[in-house]
């Protein structure tokens, strides 16, 4: 008789797991992690795991980052390891010139300097994620601030988070767009300090595709003022605008003349739009927004309380490509504009998979015959805190596959 092959484990398996072990029952204790990077400083293959533990058990020591530094690394998340030394942080940029991703999020220690030397020495960096790193100001990615050593990681970064960093400003618009030309994702969430005039020469930047200007009071309509207000001015000028597809502005004061600045500028490529708790925008705004940007996938519109059914009627009009739609806690929003989303109503929305329609006022009329279970790609549908919603309807939409959250 044939007997299959017994696979047995490499000898570096029994290793690895060995000096996890090992490390796991002495508490991670920073001597013993030091000495095993340096035992382990030639056999990448068995420190390489570890330190990646390490990382995730936010235990790393400067010396076992140091052995973690090697040419040939692409990826590296530090997220969180806030008690690594700015020196150490520096050695990113003179020994890992091919990194591509680098995580210093939550790292309170990153200054200008770290990151100017990462920058100087990551020729083909592509995604810098500094969440909350609160030392950081507009200055790290100047290159006038760097009169030794050419900043070469902006030539090639696409994708920059600054989530959080108090000390970002509006200026830092001017410093990417002359920098950073290939940059396609910006996040400047809850970035408190990036007030107009100085932001508004993001929306010119050639290749910038998202943008997350989310929860920063200071955004409003003056943010917005180097938009076309119009579309024939928009096709007279369309080097003033870039070709957004992903923009996020919840929670700031803008009101239906950005909206519609934003409409006429964006119409040929905006596919997705948050705009939850922007309480000043109305039924107006969101109506030429659709009208405009037809090919919007993800629409969020999560607790605009100037919205009512009229608003639901222009998305069912007019949004033919619509995958996502939140009008949660839009407290007017009722069983009638929900039935404008339907084929009842001869909506366009055919490819609408998922909608939350938490707390407004739908009750069971809009979900009953020819509602939204005839809705042919409808994956889920959320309707927390929707009072009249039997719980039988749960059982109604499971059949038609839809998963129905009351």
């Amino acid at each position: 008789a044939v007997t299959s092959a017994v696979q047995i484990p490499p000898l570096s398996f029994f290793c690895l797991n060995t000096i996890l072990r090992e490390v796991e029952v002495h508490k991670y204790h920073p001597q013993l992690i030091n000495d095993i990077c340096r035992c382990l400083q030639g056999a990448q293959h068995l420190l390489n795991p570890i330190l990646e533990h390490l990382i995730e058990k936010k235990v790393i020591t400067d010396v076992a980052l140091s052995a973690f530094l090697i040419p040939h690394r692409t990826h590296l998340d530090l997220t969180n390891c806030a008690h690594i030394k700015k020196s150490t942080l520096k050695q990113i940029g003179f020994n890992c010139p091919s990194l591509m991703a680098l995580n210093l999020s939550d790292c309170q220690q990153v200054s200008n300097a770290v990151v100017r030397g990462i920058l100087a020495g990551c020729g083909l960096l592509r995604e810098l994620r500094l969440d909350r790193c609160r030392m950081v100001t507009d200055s790290a990615f100047d290159p006038d601030q760097s009169p030794f050593h050419m900043l070469v990681g902006c030539q090639s970064l696409e994708n920059i988070s600054l989530q959080g960093c108090n000390q970002i400003t509006g200026n830092l618009a001017h410093v990417l767009n002359k920098t950073c030309r290939h940059l396609k994702a910006l996040n400047l969430a809850q970035c408190k300090h990036i007030a107009a005039p100085s932001i508004q020469s993001i929306f010119q930047h050639d290749h910038l595709l998202r943008l997350n200007l989310s929860f920063s009071d200071v955004i409003s309509d003056e943010s917005f003022v180097l938009l076309p207000p119009s579309a024939a001015l928009t096709a007279l000028t369309p080097s003033s605008c870039g070709k957004l597809e992903q923009l996020s502005l919840g929670m700031s004061s803008i009101s239906d003349l950005s909206l519609t600045r934003l409409a006429h500028a964006y119409s040929h490529s905006l596919r997705s739009l948050s705009l939850e708790w922007c309480g000043s925008i109305t039924d107006a705004g969101v109506e030429v927004l659709v009208q405009q940007c037809t090919l919007l996938e993800d629409v969020n519109l999560k607790a605009c309380k100037g919205l009512t059914d009229a608003s639901a009627r222009a998305i069912g009009q007019c949004c033919s490509h619509l995958l996502r739609l939140n009008l949660s806690w839009c407290c007017d929003i009722t069983d009638l504009g929900i039935l404008e989303l339907t084929p009842a109503k001869l909506s366009a929305c055919s490819r609408l998979q998922q909608l939350c329609v938490m707390w407004t006022q739908m009750t069971g009329e809009s979900l009953g015959m020819a509602g939204l279970q005839a809705l042919p790609d409808l994956k889920e549908v959320k309707a927390d805190g929707c009072a009249g919603i039997a719980s039988q309807y749960v059982s109604v939409f499971e059949q038609k596959g839809i998963s129905l959250i009351i």
